[in-house]
């Protein structure tokens, strides 16, 4: 629970560093809670998940590692590390300058 919160906490705080203008933030978060139960585009959900799939396995995977019941991952350890690579190379992201460097 105090991962999550942390998580959440981060999250919401990037968008201080990533919009220009708070009034942004605020709009930001107003269309999250007014789009809440519309229905989404699930081709895009689906491309969410895949891209995220290996690393949620990589995070349950020390999860496990903590409890002592890793033994049936590790044989797939490079699976998903090999995975992690292949969509990180395949989706590079913008030209844009990194975040850090705006400043």
């Amino acid at each position: 629970l105090r991962a999550l919160m942390v998580f959440i906490f981060v999250t919401f705080a990037w968008l201080l560093f990533k919009l220009p203008e708070f009034s942004h933030v605020i709009l930001y978060l107003q269309a999250m809670l007014h789009n809440l139960g519309k229905n989404s585009d699930v081709k895009k959900n689906i491309i969410i998940l895949v891209y995220s799939f290996p690393v949620m396995a990589y995070h349950f995977n020390g999860y496990l590692r903590e409890k002592g019941l890793d033994s049936i991952t590790q044989k797939y350890k490079y699976v998903f590390y090999g995975m992690m690579l292949f969509l990180l190379i395949l989706n590079s992201g913008t030209t844009a300058d990194f975040i850090y460097f705006q400043f």
